[in-house]
């Protein structure tokens, strides 16, 4: 066994860090995890960071567009990817909230589209 603390990256994805072998005695291993250190599942289901942009453009014919994200920019050198599937009521020059997924070319992709309203 080992113990580690875990940490996010900018993508809000877990990391273990500070990995070391854990001592095993099971009779010294408490039964209930303290407070501050239990799951809650609540906390995960909600630990998916969401970005703020502006929808940039959307070309109704050719079903796509993008949203100009600061943070996600800097990351990843580009605008954020939005398909017609995600892009509902929301129009060009809307500010939105949104989850980010990456593509198989590892480029950004907006999910989950909420108004500024809705947040």
């Amino acid at each position: 066994p080992v113990s580690f603390s875990v940490t996010f990256n900018d993508l809000g994805q877990p990391q273990a860090q500070d990995l070391a072998e854990a001592v095993s005695n099971l009779e010294e291993t408490p039964s209930e995890l303290p407070d501050e250190v239990a799951v809650q599942d609540d906390v995960i289901a909600d630990s998916e960071p969401r970005y703020w942009g502006v929808i940039k453009m959307f070309d109704a014919i050719k079903r796509f567009g993008f949203i100009d994200c600061l943070d996600l920019h800097e990351v990843y050198g580009r605008d954020t990817f939005l398909s017609d599937r995600q892009i509902g009521n929301h129009t060009v020059g809307s500010l939105v909230s949104f989850t980010c997924t990456l593509n198989q070319s590892g480029c950004p992709q907006a999910q989950d589209l909420l108004a500024s309203s809705e947040v």
